[in-house]
C-alpha cells in the first residue's frame, strides 16, 4: 500500500467512524457550513480535543524538563505516546471531514506547506 493509499484510508475509517456518531449519537451531519455559529462552536470544541491528546502525549515525555540535571531511564512509554499522537490524528482529520476539506485539498494543502516551511529555512527565515 504506498503512502497515498494509507492517507485515503485514514480518511476513509474517520469518515465511517463519524458516520456511525451522526447514527448513533447527536454528532452533527457534516460537512458543517462553518459560516454559521454552531458549526464554528463545534469545530472549536473538537480542536480543544485534539490539543488536549497532544497534551497527553506530552505527559509522556519524562525527560523534557530543562530544568533537570538528571536523565530518567525508562523515560518513555512509546506505544503510549504513539497511542496519543493516533488519537490527536483521528481529531485532525475529524476537523478536515467537519470542514468539508477533501482528501485531496488536504495533501496538497501540506506538500505545498512543506514547500514553504523549506524554502523559508533555506533563505534564512
Amino acid at each position: 500500500m504506498n503512502s497515498d493509499d494509507r492517507l485515503g484510508k485514514m480518511f476513509s475509517q474517520q469518515k465511517d467512524f463519524m458516520d456511525l456518531l451522526v447514527e448513533k449519537r447527536s454528532f452533527p451531519k457534516f460537512p458543517l457550513d462553518l459560516t454559521k455559529k454552531d458549526s464554528q462552536i463545534f469545530v472549536k470544541s473538537v480542536v480543544f480535543e485534539a490539543t488536549g491528546e497532544l497534551y497527553e502525549a506530552i505527559i509522556e515525555l519524562k525527560n523534557s524538563k530543562q530544568h533537570r540535571e538528571t536523565e530518567l531511564e525508562n523515560s518513555l512509554e512509546r506505544d503510549k505516546y504513539i497511542e496519543e499522537l493516533i488519537d490527536c490524528q483521528h481529531y485532525l482529520i475529524e476537523i478536515a471531514l467537519l470542514s468539508g476539506v477533501t482528501i485531496d485539498e488536504f495533501y496538497q494543502a501540506y506538500l505545498k506547506k512543506g514547500e514553504t516551511n523549506s524554502k523559508r529555512i533555506k533563505e534564512g527565515y
